[in-house]
């Protein structure tokens, strides 16, 4: 059996939006193993800032992931 490790931020909306679709890979005979990660915290220590703290990302962000729900 294949382990596949998810790196994913459980605030992040794309993590949200990207999860959905595990069980198909499980189906598919793959383990999961979930692996939180703070983004924020990765951010951090590389001395950058995230999407959300620049406003025309923000907004950017905002519209793309509903188009990405609804599709």
């Amino acid at each position: 059996m294949i382990t596949v490790r998810c790196y994913a931020d459980p605030v992040s909306p794309y993590a949200w939006l990207g999860l959905r679709d595990l069980d198909r890979i499980e189906a598919a005979g793959a383990r999961i193993v979930m692996m939180p990660v703070l983004f924020a915290g990765l951010l951090s220590a590389h001395a950058n800032i995230g999407p959300a703290e620049v406003d025309a990302k923000r907004r950017y962000l905002f519209r793309d992931v509903m188009r990405e729900a609804a599709r």
